[in-house]
């Protein structure tokens, strides 16, 4: 067992080690105008699937805080990457910049982007969103990733990863 102190409502519980932050937010009795997006355990941003093990202190946060807003952005660029390749599967994104209130990216497709083409993407992002998919962050041997990369023709992610030289990489 492990006492959680959770910092919205000034609550400290005992749970069952090995409960994940979304699992415990109902013994917590946590009352949000909005809903969580992730917390902070001990100061460091977490997920909701993080699995707690140790006694923690946790603040859950909604799109109201600035780190949650970084977190969505870059959640909306997933989803626009996914709606893009789905869309147009040679289609790249670059320099994507976030700017206050949106993001700005350069998109590298045949023909270039029309009013029509925006259309779709839209269309397809709108989708996802409904379709309610998870983002999955998956954790691999770089060796592996690459491969993974080089299948998909992604030779700017492999070249970064290279650079790297870490054992281990993410991609979602």
């Amino acid at each position: 067992m492990i006492q959680i102190c959770c910092k919205n409502n000034k609550i400290t519980k005992t749970i069952a080690e090995g409960r994940t932050l979304f699992q415990i937010m109902d013994q917590l009795n946590l009352q949000t105008e909005q809903k969580p997006i992730c917390a902070l355990v001990n100061n460091k941003v977490a997920d909701l699937n993080y699995v707690l093990t140790e006694n923690s202190t946790v603040q859950f946060l909604d799109i109201s805080n600035t780190v949650v807003r970084r977190i969505y952005y870059q959640g909306l660029i997933l989803v626009f990457a996914k709606a893009l390749s789905d869309t147009f599967p040679n289609a790249s994104i670059a320099d994507t910049t976030s700017m206050t209130y949106g993001v700005w990216c350069s998109v590298g497709i045949d023909g270039g982007m029309t009013a029509d083409k925006v259309r779709s993407v839209k269309k397809r992002m709108q989708e996802i969103i409904n379709a309610d998919l998870p983002i999955e962050k998956h954790t691999d041997f770089s060796e592996n990733v690459i491969a993974l990369l080089k299948e998909k023709e992604r030779n700017d992610a492999v070249a970064l990863i290279e650079t790297r030289g870490t054992i281990y990489a993410t991609y979602y």
